[in-house]
């Protein structure tokens, strides 16, 4: 994506927030969009100290840097597994939040549905 006020950095986040300062020095930053995560429920089931090591380690730090540098606009992509399988396409706000596509993201009280 080409646009002035938007630069794609790829960083492992669990570098800290000294490796984010370094990276981006003074820039100004208005808004965060955080995709640096390892995705799927079944892998981190298999592999659940990778994936907290990567998930909340790598974003305990981008969160410190934020913090640190003064911003405070973060947008963060959670995982699509929560939200279902819509047959409508991409994911919307107004789509309906029924029918977890992982049992393992919904209420032990909810029917399964897989």
């Amino acid at each position: 994506m080409q646009h002035p006020s938007f630069r794609f950095l790829e960083l492992d986040l669990r570098a800290g927030s000294e490796a984010l300062t370094q990276a981006l020095g003074a820039t100004p930053i208005g808004l965060v969009v955080h995709l640096a995560a390892k995705a799927g429920v079944g892998p981190s089931v298999r592999e659940p100290a990778a994936y907290l090591d990567n998930n909340v380690l790598g974003t305990t730090h981008l969160l410190e840097w934020m913090r640190q540098q003064g911003i405070g606009k973060l947008f963060f992509a959670s995982s699509s597994s929560v939200y279902g399988n819509s047959p409508s396409g991409p994911f919307a706000r107004t789509n309906p939040f029924s029918r977890p596509a992982s049992r393992r993201t919904r209420p032990p009280s909810w029917p399964a549905n897989n």
